[in-house]
């Protein structure tokens, strides 16, 4: 079994002010189906994009985003039961 390095990135968005946080997760870094993501964008109510692993890949709709504090977001996916592969997350203040 090989371990995934989460891969974060963040970037700024030209000419809107806003940042924006990426992160590509497996099944391995879930908690009962929560990604808890620490994104330092200073946003309590961030923008929350999750796609998952397919060739074409989909945006999903997490079963909740939970905004701990303005610098941590919790996800859920626990519906989607073990998700294969790796799975990508962006979080985007402003």
């Amino acid at each position: 079994m090989t371990t995934l390095d989460r891969t974060k990135q963040m970037f700024d968005v030209p000419g809107t002010g806003r940042e924006t946080y990426t992160e590509h997760f497996s099944n391995a870094d879930l908690v009962l189906g929560v990604l808890t993501v620490n994104h330092m964008l200073k946003q309590l109510y961030p923008v929350v994009v999750v796609y998952n692993n397919a060739a074409n890949p989909v945006q999903v709709l997490p079963d909740f985003v939970y905004s701990i504090n303005t610098n941590r977001i919790q996800v859920d996916l626990s519906s989607y039961g073990i998700i294969a592969g790796v799975w990508h997350v962006r979080v985007i203040g402003g």
